[in-house]
């Protein structure tokens, strides 16, 4: 539901409402009316001042807040008829009037005796410079708050200032380390490449010498085989002979026989030799 509270727009010196509430008489310490400024010649103006015109045919002046907002004087509004809306301010910039309809109330306990008069123009200018001196001295108690935590936060930003130039250091010290032990590692990189260029040589030699060896292999196997052969030949020739002397010994022997049946008389043996 929306707040009872006139609108108005200002364009340098004309006003004109931009709410539709319709207002009922009678009402107090409700209705509030809000101004907006929309040119810049209202700019750095800060004391705006509203002017309700009621059904009394009194004026009554308001101080605008620094929203641009008031309250609407419950005298302006006692009557069913029109009241008049305008503002000033600066050294004097004025606005002509927008007309407000107060509708009839149905309240009639006459009871306003005891309401509270809407300030003259010199109380609500005490008021606010009271409010102002109040203000200011808010404004200064949280400004040297802020001026303690302020000094507080610049003794921590220094002594983080002293702990990033160790840290610094610290970063400068590891990163001349590590350098260094980049190039050892370079150096050990070319040294290892020296050393598996060498073993990829000894192996290169290695595996000649073992297909050397490997044919040299191959060929005692053969020579092996062949001598093998050989040896069977030379047991086959042996018995071979064997087999012959055996032959010819039976033979000498029966030729001995023979010879000493009808020979000389000789042995087998001297026959023999």
């Amino acid at each position: 539901m929306g707040e009872a509270q006139l609108k108005f727009r200002v364009k340098n010196q004309i006003i004109s409402r931009t709410d539709s509430f319709q207002v009922v008489a009678r009402s107090h310490d409700y209705l509030k009316a809000s101004f907006e400024f929309i040119t810049g010649d209202w700019n750095g103006i800060n004391a705006k001042t509203a002017i309700f015109s009621g059904t009394d045919g009194k004026a009554y002046v308001v101080l605008l807040d620094n929203n641009g907002c008031c309250e609407v004087p419950w005298e302006c509004i006692r009557k069913q008829g029109y009241m008049y809306v305008s503002v000033f301010g600066g050294a004097l910039i004025t606005v002509n009037r927008a007309r407000v309809f107060i509708l009839q109330t149905g309240y009639v306990e006459e009871t306003e005796n005891g309401l509270d008069a809407t300030p003259d123009m010199a109380e609500q200018i005490m008021s606010y410079f009271e409010d102002t001196i109040t203000t200011v001295t808010d404004n200064a108690q949280i400004a040297q708050e802020a001026s303690e935590e302020a000094q507080g936060i610049l003794e921590q930003i220094q002594t983080i200032a002293t702990s990033l130039a160790e840290y610094e250091t610290r970063v400068k010290e590891y990163a001349d380390a590590a350098l260094e032990y980049k190039n050892l590692a370079h150096e050990y990189l070319g040294q290892i490449q020296d050393i598996l260029n060498e073993a990829r040589g000894i192996q290169d030699d290695v595996s000649q010498k073992s297909s050397e060896v490997q044919a040299n292999a191959d060929a005692v196997a053969t020579a092996v085989e062949e001598a093998r052969s050989i040896a069977d030949k030379v047991e086959q020739i042996q018995t071979h002979v064997d087999n012959c002397k055996t032959e010819i010994e039976a033979q000498l022997e029966e030729a001995n026989e023979i010879r000493m049946a009808y020979g000389d008389g000789g042995t087998y043996d001297d026959w023999k030799d």
